[in-house]
């Protein structure tokens, strides 16, 4: 983001004046009913911030205020570094949405020293302090819905990964909106991509390092993850034009070198400085061709290879993360029609889970799959003229993208509610039959079972296994009649 720098005039101070005004200094309380970025967490050159991280912090705390007129001429900041300053500050605390791009400061020097010093920003806000509230309250209550995408429990990886796909997902590029538009909107540019990314990491434990590039008129992320950092592009992985349900991960923890050649088929990212270098652990990894969001269940995780001429081309993969390999778990033998004869080399499937049921689409339909037993079923078929080009979830609520073909633009349809499970009680020890008593029909229940003539469920099952030696049989019966006659068993 390119900054103004705007001078406000002011006379320039002596030592002896700047002395008398320290003496009204005043620091605001901090608000801790509103989460902000963690100290430290979304960094941006790092020699600047260990010079002068405080006054960056007060600087934010002001501007978290509100306030019209923020002091700093207690830390001497030369003014050379006035725009350093104030952007640091910004893309380190990405909850400071509110902001104009333009700013004034002023500046003050001591007798005999020709240094130039800052005394003080005076920020521009585009909101009033009403506003303020209902659009932080908004943007609090967004975060909070992409935070509950992960639990406090998952690696780094899992939180950087889910977090990724979840934001583009939600989100469509545009030019005229920012970090609000992404969090709340769902629409933006680059610089919102990154910092909403870089926020709602900061918020679950994970650091980042702001990084942009002049040259490219561009910025993102590098996310640190085991103690290295990685560079992270979601606008770049969001497809264009705009793909709802599907996610790329061409750009997603790529090292500088292959990020600067463009070589593991990541976007060529060019003219950046950094603090943290990255090395090239993940450019090969399997994920790096997955085209869906990538779903972490209780039986595995699971994405879609949508490129045709790679390996494992057209598939729905098992991804085993700590060992980065991949399993097929389905292939997709569906082709897209091109028109004339002709089907795209490509495969356009989306992926999306919910309550352990994986949910995907072909040119002619959505399946869903329950993973508890392996059983597949059609959950939607396509009755529209265009092809289906990607699934997605939000709350509880399947949806499926239309399309005439892979580069023309979208139409999002609702195509039914989530597949809902079906809780079988827990039944007491004994209670095969599920009346709540156990009686003489709850042995007459578990004989005929194994006769034959009846099937138990599962609840009943496990009711009906009175010995806990985990086998149903005649033995289970005797110790029933033993318990009800009053013998101990």
């Amino acid at each position: 983001m390119k900054l103004f720098r705007l001078k406000k005039p002011v006379a320039l101070m002596t030592a002896a004046v700047l002395a008398a005004t320290m003496l009204t200094v005043s620091v605001s309380a901090a608000s801790a009913a509103t989460p902000k970025t963690p100290k430290g967490f979304i960094t941006e050159h790092d020699a600047l911030y260990a010079q002068y991280g405080d006054a960056i912090d007060d600087l934010a705390e002001g501007l978290y205020n509100m306030e019209e007129e923020i002091e700093l001429y207690s830390y001497q900041i030369p003014s050379s570094l006035v725009g350093s300053i104030y952007e640091t500050c910004v893309h380190t605390h990405p909850e400071l949405f509110y902001l104009s791009e333009n700013y004034y400061y002023s500046e003050f020097t001591y007798s005999g020293d020709s240094t130039a010093y800052i005394y003080s920003y005076s920020p521009i806000y585009t909101v009033t302090a009403a506003e303020l509230a209902q659009k932080r309250a908004l943007f609090y209550e967004k975060a909070n819905w992409f935070l509950s995408f992960v639990s406090e429990d998952m690696s780094d990886f899992e939180k950087a990964m889910i977090l990724h796909d979840e934001i583009i997902l939600n989100s469509t590029y545009v030019l005229d909106k920012d970090i609000y538009g992404i969090m709340v909107e769902g629409e933006g540019k680059c610089y919102g991509y990154a910092l909403v990314y870089a926020y709602l990491l900061s918020q679950v434990g994970v650091r980042t390092e702001f990084v942009a590039s002049d040259t490219m008129n561009h910025a993102w992320v590098k996310v640190c993850i085991d103690g290295e950092y990685y560079n992270v592009d979601p606008t770049w992985d969001d497809p264009t034009v705009d793909r709802p349900g599907l996610v790329g991960h061409f750009n997603f923890l790529v090292s500088d070198q292959a990020f600067q050649s463009g070589s593991v088929g990541c976007d060529v990212h060019t003219d950046y400085t950094t603090d943290h270098p990255s090395p090239t652990t993940y450019d090969n990894a399997a994920f790096r061709n997955a085209g869906s969001k990538v779903c972490f269940t209780d039986y595995g995780v699971f994405m879609v290879n949508n490129q045709a001429n790679s390996a494992n081309a057209n598939q729905i993969l098992s991804y085993n993360v700590s060992s980065g390999t991949v399993q097929t778990f389905k292939e997709i033998t569906d082709r897209w029609d091109a028109g004339g004869g002709y089907v795209w080399s490509n495969t356009y499937t989306g992926l999306a889970e919910q309550d352990n049921y994986l949910y995907y689409n072909t040119p002619t339909a959505v399946y869903a799959v329950d993973l508890t037993d392996g059983s597949e079923q059609v959950f939607a078929q396509n009755t529209y003229q265009n092809q289906f080009y990607g699934v997605r979830i939000k709350d509880g609520v399947v949806y499926a993208s239309l399309s005439p073909s892979p580069d023309d633009a979208r139409t999002v349809v609702e195509v039914g509610n989530c597949l809902e499970r079906v809780q079988e009680p827990v039944l007491a020890l004994g209670d095969a039959n599920g009346d709540s008593i156990v009686d003489i029909c709850d042995a007459t229940q578990i004989q005929r079972s194994i006769a034959g003539l009846e099937e138990l469920t599962a609840a009943q099952t496990l009711a009906a296994d009175f010995n806990q030696d985990g086998v149903v049989s005649i033995d289970d019966v005797t110790m029933i009649q033993m318990y009800l006659a009053g013998f101990p068993v």
